[in-house]
Parts: C-alpha cells; sequence; structure tokens
C-alpha cells in the first residue's frame, strides 16, 4: 500500500495542498498521514514555560486534524493523524523517513507565507534533507473550496531516459484512474553554435540540421511509445528542443495547459534535484502542481518488473 503524507500547519495557503493530496490519494487507493508540528519554543517566555497553554494548543491542534480528516473518511479513505512536536522542517522529514512515506505532498508556503521559499521557507528547507518522491502545489492566498482536484490535463515530460518512464508509467495509470488526457512531450535538448562561429553560414546550417535531426528521431521515439501505451489513453504528444540554458516546463505549460506535471527529479531539477530547481520549476509553470519523481521514490522495482506493454499497467508505484 502506498503511504502518503501531508504535513499542515493551520494556515490556508499549506491548505492548497488538500485537494491534490484527496485525488491521489483516491487514484493510488492510498494511505495518507495528516502531520501537525507543533513548537514548545512558542510557548516559552524567558524561563518560563506555561504547561497549561501547551496542552490547550495541543488539543487544538488535533482537533484540526480531525476536522480536516472527516472529508477522507467520509471518502472511504485510509488515513493516520500526528501530532508532533519539534522544528517542523526536521520532523516532517523524520517522520516521512520513519513511516516509510512514498509521497510527500505539501504546499509552498504556509504561515510564514513572507519567508523566501528557497532561503528559509519551511518547504525549502524539507526538499533540502528530503530525496524522495514529492507533490509540490504552489500556495495561493485565495481560499481552497474544493474538496478534490480534478485533473482533465496530465503533463509529462520525457527526454528518453530510464528515469522519465518511469514517470510515464506513473502518470498512465494516473490517467487511466482518472480518464484525464495524457500528455506527453519529448525534450531533446537542441545544439548552440558556438560563439566563435554565431557568424558562419555553414556552421548554421549544421546546426539546423542537427535540430531537424534531433526532431525526427524523437517523434520516431514517441510514435513508438503511442503504439506500446493502452489504446484508451486519451493521447497527445509533442517534441520540445531546448538549449541547456533554458528551462523548457514553461513552454510545455503554456502549450498544453496541464492541471498536473508529471516528472522524473532529474528532468525538473536536473541530476542533484536541489530544493531551489523544484520551486524555480514551480514558479515557472505558474502554479500549476508538479510531481516530482525521485530516484529514490520511483520505484525501481516497478520498473524493472514490468513490461511497457499497454492494457495492463493499471497501477504504478511512487515508492
Amino acid at each position: 500500500m502506498l503511504k502518503l503524507l501531508l504535513p499542515l500547519d493551520g494556515s490556508e495557503l499549506s491548505e492548497c495542498a488538500l485537494p491534490h493530496a484527496f485525488a491521489l490519494a483516491s487514484s493510488f487507493d492510498a494511505e495518507i498521514t495528516l502531520l501537525r508540528v507543533i513548537s514548545p519554543a512558542e510557548f516559552r517566555t524567558g524561563d518560563s514555560f506555561s504547561r497549561v497553554d501547551w496542552r490547550l494548543h495541543r488539543h487544538q491542534a488535533q482537533a484540526y486534524l480531525e476536522s480536516i480528516a472527516e472529508t477522507f473518511d467520509t471518502a472511504g479513505i485510509r488515513f493516520d493523524l500526528r501530532v508532533e512536536e519539534g522544528r517542523p522542517a526536521e520532523v516532517i522529514v523524520e517522520t516521512a523517513h520513519s513511516l516509510g512515506i512514498n509521497l510527500l505532498i505539501m504546499s509552498t508556503h504556509g504561515r510564514g507565507a513572507a519567508t523566501d521559499f528557497p532561503r528559509g521557507g519551511i518547504a525549502g528547507k524539507v526538499l533540502s534533507a528530503y530525496r524522495a518522491s514529492v507533490l509540490l502545489v504552489s500556495a495561493r492566498t485565495e481560499s481552497t473550496l474544493q474538496s478534490k482536484a480534478e485533473y482533465e490535463r496530465l503533463l509529462v515530460p520525457i527526454d528518453g531516459s530510464y528515469r522519465s518512464e518511469c514517470a510515464l508509467r506513473v502518470a498512465t495509470s494516473l490517467a487511466q484512474s482518472l480518464g484525464a488526457q495524457l500528455n506527453v512531450v519529448y525534450v531533446a535538448e537542441s545544439s548552440a553554435v558556438p560563439s566563435i562561429l554565431s557568424r558562419d553560414p555553414r556552421a548554421l546550417a549544421l546546426c539546423q540540421e542537427l535540430g531537424e535531426i534531433v526532431h525526427r528521431a524523437a517523434e520516431r521515439d514517441l510514435a513508438e511509445l503511442r503504439a506500446r501505451l493502452p489504446q484508451e489513453l486519451r493521447l497527445r504528444t509533442g517534441v520540445i528542443l531546448a538549449d541547456k540554458t533554458a528551462d523548457p516546463l514553461a513552454e510545455i505549460a503554456r502549450r498544453f495547459n496541464p492541471d498536473l506535471i508529471v516528472a522524473s527529479a532529474e528532468i525538473v531539477g536536473g541530476a542533484n534535484g536541489s530544493a531551489r530547481s523544484l520551486i524555480n520549476a514551480v514558479s515557472a509553470v505558474d502554479r500549476v502542481p508538479i510531481l516530482v519523481l525521485s530516484p529514490k521514490g520511483i520505484g525501481n522495482v516497478f520498473c524493472e518488473s514490468r513490461k511497457f506493454d499497454g492494457p495492463d499497467i493499471l497501477t504504478a508505484d511512487v515508492s
């Protein structure tokens, strides 16, 4: 059984992740842990500590989680509630590891909305220390009214690598479960003309010709991929040529207007998948949530043991 973790701090910004947690827990038939981290430091004044206020605060945190869990309970989704003490980022990471969490779901901002995400926010600190799969939801100031996110268009960027095809399998499973359109975009690296040859017509022509060859090769790979995917899928494909310095996600999101992006960590944040790279990706796609599947969270056993042969792709492992 897949295990999801959703940290909440009681703010509307953190609750922006709730509809997405509900949608994924339903689609993957997963168990979700709702986590509220409280800090004793908030109740310490000098050397004094109000135990009465602390107990009341802990009770309120538990009651808050119970109120949130009612929606999951009504839908028949398995859940667990945890109120933990300590520094939020450290506790979130420790809880994820101790529970064997397959997917961490979190909003980019919470109560500390003014804190710059990559430089000190809770989410930024968590991503700096956590190297498994994560769903990042861009926090919005408006209150979230829907109880479950609706995904009509999924987008998965691939580059022909093993990791990106694993992400495609997860996206395929999700598209089948939701009846959503699956947009598969092959991201290929274009060749740039060295500056010393930037005025050489022959060099420019060769570079353009190489780009056309790469584009045709990517289209052939997509054609083979379409033949292997389930026939009932609503499928759309495309090719993006990007240079090394460009972030193709913004262009892809603009062209395909997805409700959710499913991608390997290598495509979103490079080989290191840094916290800064991830938040830059979230910013680039204008509030589209990104499901980032890391090497440790994508499920190597699933990708190795199951053939990508179409109709039998019914479930996916993001562990």
